[in-house]
């Protein structure tokens, strides 16, 4: 803390339980005596994977963070780090957003993912450099759905925001860098888009005929089909008491 001009956040990685203490413990010594400690701020790193995936981990960040608010009398931010949808999703071709999903579980910010993925032999023996241009998901904001561009192509009824520019890329035998690269950025964009409407039903001021977000999120259809997302969401609040305005009020 003392080496940079910068504030530092309390991290809690993927580890054991007994980790993240000794962790806690070695950064509460440091607030009172170092300026630079930021005690409302949480960055919670989930490896790849998801507050629905990694429940234990989310449950002690959530525990933890409502021991802090009690304490400081003011919300404490969760930054979501390798924040991903699933960790074996190239099998499929499609899967639900859960990394969008994530931010009615309390996360507050979604970080950037700067750990590769771990994939298993089986998966990333079909993943081929000719192949991997098509496995790419593309993020439907409509249904909270990822698709495999190969999925798009085979079912043109299944319309994605953002998805011609990058068809009309591979049509020019574009390397699969590129494409890569286009599909991030569209994502990215798309992530950005839905935030803004997130804000907005979280604050109470709803959204078209949605008053409350936990409506909003169970017309997707990724919610549709993966069941165990509103029952962890539910799970959460429960636990979960904010001094804010936050989703159990609107439960």
């Amino acid at each position: 803390m003392s080496s940079y001009r910068v504030g530092v956040a309390l991290s809690i990685p993927y580890a054991s339980r007994q980790t993240w203490e000794k962790l806690i413990k070695v950064f509460l010594k440091n607030v009172d005596t170092n300026p630079r400690a930021l005690v409302n701020f949480l960055c919670v790193d989930y490896n790849g994977s998801n507050p629905f995936y990694r429940y234990v981990l989310h449950n002690y960040v959530l525990n933890y963070a409502k021991v802090l608010e009690e304490e400081l009398g003011e919300h404490v931010v969760i930054y979501g780090a390798n924040l991903k949808y699933s960790r074996v999703a190239s099998k499929y071709k499609e899967v639900s957003a859960r990394d969008l999903a994530s931010f009615f579980t309390y996360v507050d910010i979604m970080g950037d993912n700067h750990k590769r993925m771990v994939l298993d032999g089986q998966v990333a023996e079909n993943i081929r450099v000719e192949e991997s241009v098509w496995k790419q998901k593309i993020l439907h904001r409509g249904e909270y759905v990822y698709y495999n561009l190969d999925a798009l192509a085979e079912n043109p009824e299944t319309t994605v925001e953002g998805t011609e520019p990058i068809l009309e890329l591979i049509k020019q035998h574009a390397s699969s860098h590129q494409v890569k690269r286009l599909v991030k950025q569209v994502n990215t964009r798309t992530k950005l888009v839905e935030t803004s409407i997130l804000r907005q039903l979280f604050k109470g001021r709803g959204w078209l005929n949605f008053d409350r977000p936990i409506d909003y999120l169970s017309s997707k259809k990724a919610v549709k089909t993966d069941l165990s997302i509103l029952d962890k969401i539910k799970k959460y609040t429960k636990l979960y008491k904010t001094k804010i305005q936050t989703l159990d009020q609107y439960m």
